[in-house]
């Protein structure tokens, strides 16, 4: 069977009302696909989600993300890596409950500026479309 080619496309799906825009946020970046979330039944929410291999993923998480989110909100966000039953590389941001606007309003404004943009191992000037 012949293949054809594949384009990333963002998919609506249900998601708690707490983390929608969190969620749409971080489904802004190039390549990111939220797997799933929940906005915290007492202190803390999280949201899992894959981007492209081991190195990628480590990449995003240890050189953009968690630095970039530290400064702002210290020790109410976490990030961690593991794997799912199919052996892909998967995140975990953990985070307290009221930090959930602080973090989303700081990803809009770095993501406008496209300081988060890499795709398959190669720095993005531009989104694809």
């Amino acid at each position: 069977m012949k293949k054809h080619s594949q384009v990333w496309v963002k998919v609506n799906a249900p998601v708690d009302s707490g983390l929608a825009e969190l969620v749409t946020v971080l489904n802004l970046i190039d390549g990111l696909q939220t797997i799933e979330s929940c906005q915290g039944h007492r202190e803390y929410g999280f949201i899992y989600f894959e981007y492209g291999n081991w190195r990628q993923l480590g990449w995003l998480i240890f050189e953009r993300l968690f630095p970039f989110l530290w400064k702002i909100v210290g020790p109410d966000i976490s990030i961690s890596m593991s794997t799912c039953a199919l052996n892909t590389p998967r995140a975990e941001m953990r985070f307290r409950v009221e930090a959930i606007g602080k973090i989303t309003s700081a990803l809009k404004k770095s993501i406008k500026r496209r300081r988060f943009q890499y795709s398959y191992g190669k720095y993005r000037i531009k989104p694809h479309n």
